[in-house]
């Protein structure tokens, strides 16, 4: 998938000018380009678990660390 993506976790007003802005010049590019385009706006979803995310701060980084200050 080709795009671009905005996280988005509480709205206010600057955001959603900047937002709905951004979006409204993707659509004007992609129709003077003679193209079509999707808009999709959807829930997010973390891609790693909070193990994996605990394995890397707190297991690898720790590692890495200590490698870095052994040097």
């Amino acid at each position: 998938m080709q795009g671009n993506f905005f996280s988005i976790k509480q709205i206010d007003s600057n955001t959603y000018h900047r937002v709905n802005e951004y979006v409204k010049n993707r659509i004007q590019y992609f129709a003077d380009e003679g193209k079509h385009c999707f808009v999709k706006v959807e829930e997010y979803n973390n891609p790693r678990s909070l193990s994996a995310n605990a394995l890397y701060w707190y297991g690898w980084m720790t590692w890495l660390n200590y490698l870095i200050k052994k040097a």
